[in-house]
């Protein structure tokens, strides 16, 4: 059974759409479940509007954030892998992950839109750049801006493979040469059960099970701080 993670949200989405899904906790901005998707929805029709298409690998620079839930939401929508690399492995070390993979897009704060600017040819590859930011003329990349969804109409869900990729991941190198773990688009049963196993409000639930909706949940991530 293969299917698309971005299904397991918009079904949670639909049946919570009033629900708080994500808080900001640097603004105190919130988002709905329903607002989140709408906002997703945008994103991903912006991007296919500007011609990025399922299979094109997307190199994710975005600073944890609703901007960057939505716009990791956006790009399973689209059926476009995502590659995810923790910038506190240094420098070279990420250059080495980024020829390594070779992504045909970028969507990247202005720092590191700059800094594939200054780095050309390990993101040689990279033909659509898109900042998540301040952008002058297209530079240093066609500017993302995230907006409320105004059409009605959902935006369609990507139908992959068993064996399409989802995504890849790289380690921070801590206890040796920084790795890439690929992820299928199957994740999506482990998914659904770990949903399942948690609840409707988010991961991490303890005991297991314990998971209710409307429990709030701090997300961790180094991506990008």
């Amino acid at each position: 059974m293969s299917g698309n993670i971005a299904e397991t949200f918009v079904d949670t989405a639909l049946k919570n759409r009033r629900r708080t899904a994500i808080i900001d906790a640097k603004s105190g901005n919130s988002f709905t479940f329903g607002e989140l998707n709408r906002r997703a929805d945008s994103c991903a029709r912006f991007l296919a509007n500007e011609g990025l298409r399922p299979g094109e690998i997307v190199s994710l620079m975005v600073k944890p954030g609703i901007d960057f839930i939505a716009i990791t939401i956006a790009l399973f929508k689209l059926g476009t892998p995502i590659v995810l690399i923790d910038p506190g492995m240094g420098y070279r070390n990420l250059l080495r992950c980024i020829q390594r993979v070779a992504p045909h897009c970028l969507i990247g704060v202005p720092q590191a839109c700059l800094f594939a600017a200054a780095a050309r040819s390990a993101f040689s590859s990279v033909t659509k750049r898109f900042c998540v930011g301040p952008s002058l003329f297209g530079f240093p990349g066609t500017r993302l801006a995230l907006r409320p969804e105004t059409e009605q109409q959902p935006f369609p869900i990507y139908q992959p493979a068993a064996d399409d990729l989802a995504a890849i991941i790289f380690t921070t190198g801590s206890t040796g040469p920084p790795k890439g773990s690929a992820g299928l688009s199957a994740v999506r049963p482990f998914f659904d059960r770990t949903w399942r196993l948690c609840g409707d409000s988010g991961y991490g639930s303890d005991p297991p099970g314990s998971g209710r909706p409307g429990q709030i949940y701090r997300q961790y991530s180094p991506l990008w701080c």
